[in-house]
Parts: C-alpha cells; structure tokens; sequence
C-alpha cells in the first residue's frame, strides 16, 4: 500500500531521507496540481492548513470559520495581510488569499507544526501555525525579516469567517446562520469574542475568540467584525476595501450581518532585524472561560509558549503510525478533504464513498484522535444502457431506471390485459426488491456512521450493490 500511496505525489513536494523518517514534507509551491493539507490537532481542537496558505478550524464538531472544498479556488481560511505603508505593496502571509506572487515560497510541514516562508524583495516573511497541545487553540506566529538599509513600515491584518456551528448546516443556510453571531471587542486585552445564540432551551452558546500579542514597540490595534465593513462592496478577500484604507480598522461589534474576525497592528522594522506577531483562534465553553483564553494569549510570553515546546521527533502522536506513513497519511488527506472527481464517461455508477481521517496532529493519543468524516457523493448520472464492460453488473440505480423504462414500454406495447397485468407484477415485485435493497444499503451506512473511532485512515465505500441472485 505505500507505494501505491506514493504516487500520489508530484514533482513539487520533496522529501530528503532525513525528513522522510520525521514525517516532514517540503512543498515550494503554492500551485500544485491539488492542494496539499496538514492537519494538526488533538480532541478539543483542529486546524487544516493547505500549501496556500487555506484550511479551516474546528474546536471540536463546531467550525470556527468558513471553509468550503473547492480545490481550484482554495480561498477559504484563516490569513494574514501584510501591507508596506512606504511603497504600497501587499501580500499574504501565505499564497491565498492575494495570490501575489513571490520571489520564493516553501511550506514544511511536519506533524507538529506547519511553516510557511515567502520573500517578497528584501522583506522576507514566516509564519508558524501550531495547535495548542493543553487548550483548544491554535496560534499562528508572523514573523518579518528585514534584509534591506532603511527600516520597514508593515501593517499586518488578520481576517477570517465567523461560523460557530457545524459545516454542514454553514453549507444549509449561510445568511440564517449568520443572524445568530454576535461579536464583542476587548481592546485592553486585544481579542475579539463571538458567541453563537442558542435557537433552543435544549442548546448552549458556543463561544470563540481572536487574540493578537505583540512585541513592545508595535503600533495600535483595532478591529473588525463587520464583513460588508471589512471587504466592501463588489469585492472579494483577494481586494478587500479596508486593505486599501490605511489606519484603524472600524471598530464595529455587535449583532453585525456577516461576522468576521479581523486585528490589525503595525510594525516598525529596522535594516537587518525582525519583528513577530502572534494571532491566536480558541473555542470557549463560556464568556468566563474566553475571557481568559483572551487574557492568556494577548500575553507575548504565554502567547509564544506553544512555539517554544520541544517536538516530537517520533511523529505517530500515540496512534502506533511510523513518522514517514503519517507523512503519506497527510499527503492523502488533500485528496480526501478536497476530493477528485472522476474524469469517467457520463455513465459513471453513482456511489458513495465514506471516508475517516485521522488527525495526526500534536500531541494526540489513542484515547482523544479526532477523526472527520466526509461524505463525497459521485454527481455522475447512471447510463441507461447496459454496461459494455464483460461481466460488469448494472447499479441499483441504473436496474431502477431500466425497470421504469420496461414498464413504459410495456404500457404502450398493446398486449392483451391479462398478459399485460401479470407482466406488470413481476415487475411491480422486482421494484419493490431494488427499494428494500436501497433501504437495507441506507440503514447500514447510517449504522456505519455511528461507529466508535478509528485510529488510522480507512476508506469504507458503498458501493453498487450485486444483483442478488
């Protein structure tokens, strides 16, 4: 199975021996042929972190921002704008969302953390993103480099999509979904706080918060929750209107439209020194516990801490995986998150396909993996015909509609009553047999789903059903 799992790989991701045996993967391109994904995690919370610099965020089921599987586009996530207030130059602290092209770009990816460094003329950016091992956070380090004579003047602009719920009912009604967020801001403690209103006495708030540390010496931070505020009118991430306005952001908390988090600072950068900003995302049981989540991580020294813990050079986190397969594992994990439709002939069997992935992330164990499950449903309508293939049987949607095509036919064929009613009821029953084969193929996928957890990757697919017989 691994060298199979190896040819997945294009020429843009390189492994040295060195890092195959810790599990690290060195991609030194935004635009590969799919998106390649890191997930890092452990039971309260997991984060997806492509090589462009897109990915989402979930404490638990709930997803704290937007993230749609749309591997073309690949501009959903959690970003960092960073803007040169001397030349007027932008770019992102990845690829996405800007996409402006680098002079040099590399993700390193390893099981523990996930890098990404870029240079944009004398300015040379890194960001580490980590998840934090004690609490259910991550926290994402920028980290500016100023190789040129003259001092630098960056403004650095974080931003992502409130959900606070899970992704599929985000997908049922985004614009509902909304009308339930509401922000708050802290400016003594830098941090933004939202909380998602129970529609039902049977449900809690959920919570979640933003917070920005930043070293002595940086500028004023503001912020925003308003996405018609922050991205204007007719505009997308990639041009956001409060990019172009240097200053404070707005300010604006509350019961906004469509919430988002954005904190935005500045720093002052002179010739051949660096400068860092910390952003950090968490879950919150309650406004007590993300109050001092806010406090804890708007601190430059607790801020830093997750940064500063040793790594684990074993790579397989307690679940009894060797560094270089959960290597393979992630690389995997691009195509299931993201999904590959098949480049088949229109006639492709519908199937369903159920896929569990672990996440191997930082300092999980065999007793807290968190897994996600997808869901990917073949769009490809069945053929109506035969197969052509030798042997090949027909799916239980393809034998559906050429039974419904038989009794059309039958209708019209002018056949004497009685022949035509005992023809009709033979395939009346064998109607009746392919729904119940239906049901029985439904009911078990539903059993499926409430399985305990697995701790590796299993594909379990449901495919076409055998004529029975």
């Amino acid at each position: 199975m691994t060298s199979s799992i190896r040819n997945i790989r294009t020429s843009s991701v390189s492994l040295a021996s060195d890092h195959e045996q810790r599990g690290i993967r060195l991609i030194d391109s935004p635009n590969s042929q799919r998106p390649r994904v890191a997930l890092l995690g452990h039971a309260g919370y997991s984060t997806m972190v492509s090589n462009a610099g897109s990915g989402f965020s979930r404490s638990g089921d709930i997803a704290i921002n937007r993230w749609r599987n749309d591997g073309t586009a690949d501009n959903y996530g959690q970003w960092c704008y960073v803007r040169d207030l001397r030349s007027g130059l932008l770019w992102s602290s990845g690829h996405q969302p800007v996409c402006t092209p680098a002079l040099s770009y590399r993700v390193t990816m390893s099981p523990e953390r996930v890098s990404i460094q870029r240079q944009d003329g004398s300015l040379e950016t890194r960001t580490d993103i980590v998840v934090v091992a004690d609490r259910p956070a991550e926290s994402r380090r920028v980290t500016i480099a100023n190789s040129s004579k003259v001092a630098a003047e960056l403004e650095l602009t974080s931003y992502q999509e409130i959900v606070l719920a899970t992704p599929l009912s985000d997908r049922g009604h985004r614009a509902f979904g909304n009308l339930f967020v509401q922000t708050e801001w802290l400016p003594e403690r830098g941090s933004i706080l939202a909380m998602r209103r129970p529609r039902s006495k049977e449900t809690r708030p959920a919570w979640c918060g933003h917070s920005i540390a930043v070293q002595p010496g940086a500028g004023t931070i503001s912020c925003e929750t308003d996405r018609a505020r922050f991205i204007g009118r007719g505009r997308t991430s990639q041009n956001p209107v409060a990019i172009g306005k240097p200053g404070e952001l707005s300010g604006t908390a509350g019961a906004v439209l469509d919430p988002v988090f954005a904190l935005r600072t500045i720093l002052s950068i002179p010739p051949g020194r660096s400068a860092q900003v910390i952003f950090s995302t968490y879950g919150a049981e309650d406004r007590e516990d993300a109050l001092r989540m806010a406090e804890w991580f708007n601190d430059w020294e607790n801020a830093r801490h997750p940064f500063d813990e040793a790594p684990r050079d074993d790579g397989n986190n307690g679940l009894g995986i060797a560094a270089s397969d959960s290597a393979l594992y992630q690389d995997l994990a691009g195509l299931l998150l993201y999904g590959a439709r098949s480049a088949g002939p229109a006639g492709a069997n519908h199937h369903v396909a159920r896929i569990r992935t672990v996440f191997v992330g930082t300092q999980t164990t065999a007793n807290d993996a968190q897994y996600v499950e997808i869901q990917m449903m073949a769009n490809a309508q069945p053929s109506m015909g035969k197969s052509k293939k030798k042997g090949q049987k027909p799916s239980l949607s393809q034998m559906q509609q050429q039974l419904n095509q038989k009794i059309q036919e039958l209708k019209g064929s002018g056949k004497s009553g009685r022949q035509l009613s005992e023809e009709l009821a033979e395939m009346a029953a064998e109607q009746e047999r392919i729904r119940k084969a239906l049901q029985e193929m439904q009911e078990k996928m539903q059993d499926e789903m409430k399985d305990g957890k697995l701790w590796n990757v299993e594909f379990d697919k449901i495919e076409n059903v055998k004529d029975p017989g």
